[in-house]
């Protein structure tokens, strides 16, 4: 026992000093937490403003073959409309094409009378070129369209706009341009997106110059270039404002859209004008009365509350102070929430989802976006052959033995199935009478001619005819030749399938 004790004297630790060195320890330990949660926050807003590499020159090559154009063919029909007022006018500020093509073409798909839809599209110079080439490939039907450059406003200067005197600031120029380096990351960094230059655009201000910028319009429908339509929105034109300037769909859903969660209700300004339980409303889609808007001087409100925002009064962006400068000219449009949805809720319908769905990166409108196009495509793939399950009977003119086997016409079980293979072969379910487990083959045959156009295109399974192929509105396939008809069928349970989401 005396040895133990006195070997446990030996060994005894000086526990002030064991204890300072665990505090250092822990401090040093918490500090990077804090700053490895810092890194993190900026890193996830630099993520969610990348482009993915797949689309990395496609406003590049846009703005290519626009300038590569003759003058006379970057012109866009119908421009007799643009100061029509019995038509529909919606408003677009974007820099981003894909965007506002999904807008754009998502409001004309519900629209009733697509003819009287007219867009008032406004991007920056380095996406002019891109956004006009885009709409001149891909018109929007009989509507109307009509781009802008915001460059171009000689008006839209300093000595006029506050937003662009404050940016000559030095103080403005290290909030937006030096706040957001990950290794300087303030200590609000949970606000980090509000830090983001892009609310200094002019593209994110020229929503306060409306009537300015559309001198002869009486109303206007403003849609923010990250919703997508569902429904007809010609009924918002005959909604009674009452006087208010603005229609927007309330949002008090959440608290988080309440009044104080935007201002510093300690100032006095901020205090004294406006209620912190007051409801937000949706930022994506306003109906404008432009008379009652000039009437009552609603960019002269905006430039006063623009100067006083200076002082750090509320969170920094046009979302605050849109909802500041129409706090009381705002009527609710009670039928508006229905007309806007998530993007998830697009696929309903859809059999198939696209592949390009899956790339990484990519947000859920610029998927929608790239989907819909690809739904328009009518050359098949060997990839739409193998991601999907395939519903197989025989046509009404193949010979009478072929179709008293087949359940389709003689009703005695379910239809048969075929399924393709990346390796050029065809199955079908075990114990299909008609199959009898002979191999089978297949090929996707394409002809082009010279200048890219396809002369033949059809698929050919084993040495049958060639089977005709057709694409359905909700994006399912179909081939068909005189002796058998096959439909392409969702399949979500398939490893590389791509089923209804």
């Amino acid at each position: 026992m005396d040895q133990v004790l006195a070997k446990a004297r030996e060994q005894l630790y000086d526990c002030k000093l064991v204890t300072g060195k665990l505090r250092a320890m822990l401090q040093s330990a918490d500090e990077q937490v804090r700053s490895l949660k810092k890194q993190s926050t900026f890193l996830s807003q630099l993520a969610a403003k990348t482009i993915p590499n797949g689309i990395h020159c496609l406003s590049l090559r846009l703005t290519i073959d626009y300038y590569l154009l003759e003058p006379e063919k970057r012109s866009f029909p119908r421009m007799e409309n643009l100061e029509n007022p019995n038509l529909y006018h919606y408003a677009l500020f974007s820099d981003n094409v894909l965007a506002a093509s999904v807008v754009v073409n998502s409001t004309i798909k519900n629209a009733k009378e697509p003819e009287k839809h007219v867009f008032h599209l406004v991007t920056d110079k380095l996406n002019f070129g891109a956004m006009n080439m885009w709409f001149l490939l891909n018109p929007p039907g009989k509507a109307t369209i009509h781009v802008e450059n915001v460059d171009e406003f000689k008006w839209l200067n300093s000595s006029y706009c506050p937003v662009l005197r404050q940016l000559e600031s030095a103080a403005m120029k290290e909030y937006y341009f030096q706040a957001a380096h990950p290794t300087i990351v303030s200590a609000g960094s949970s606000n980090l997106k509000y830090r983001n230059p892009k609310y200094l655009s002019m593209l994110n201000n020229l929503r306060f110059y409306l009537p300015q910028v559309y001198l002869k319009l009486d109303k206007i429908l403003f849609l923010d270039d990250d919703i997508v339509v569902k429904k007809d929105l010609t009924g918002l034109w005959a909604v009674d404002l009452h006087g208010k300037v603005n229609g927007a769909v309330e949002t008090c859903g959440e608290n988080f859209h309440l009044f104080d969660k935007y201002l510093n209700f300690s100032n006095p300004h901020i205090a004294r004008n406006f209620d912190p339980n007051a409801c937000g409303w949706a930022y994506g889609m306003n109906m404008f009365d432009l008379k009652e808007w000039k009437k009552r001087d609603i960019t002269g409100i905006y430039h006063r509350w623009q100067n006083l925002s200076v002082d750090s009064n509320w969170l920094v962006g046009t979302c605050t102070l849109w909802r500041v400068n129409f706090a009381r000219l705002t009527r609710t449009l009670r039928e508006g929430g229905r007309a806007l949805c998530p993007c998830d809720e697009l696929w309903l319908g859809k059999a198939h989802i696209p592949r390009i769905s899956k790339v990484r990166g990519l947000s859920k409108l610029e998927v929608y976006s790239l989907s819909t196009m690809d739904g328009k495509r009518t050359r098949i793939r060997r990839d739409d052959l193998c991601d999907h399950d395939w519903e197989f009977h025989f046509t009404k003119t193949a010979p009478v033995y072929w179709r008293n086997l087949d359940p389709y016409w003689n009703g005695t079980g379910q239809i048969m199935h075929r399924y393709f293979h990346q390796d050029g072969s065809q199955t079908a379910d075990p114990g299909d009478e008609v199959w009898g487990g002979h191999e089978a083959c297949y090929c996707v045959v394409t002809g082009m001619e010279t200048g890219g156009k396809i002369r033949e295109h059809y698929v050919r399974i084993n040495r049958s005819a060639p089977m005709s192929i057709s694409r359905n509105l909700d994006w399912s396939w179909e081939m068909n030749n005189n002796f058998c008809s096959y439909s392409s069928i969702p399949n979500p349970d398939k490893i590389e399938g791509t089923g209804p989401l």
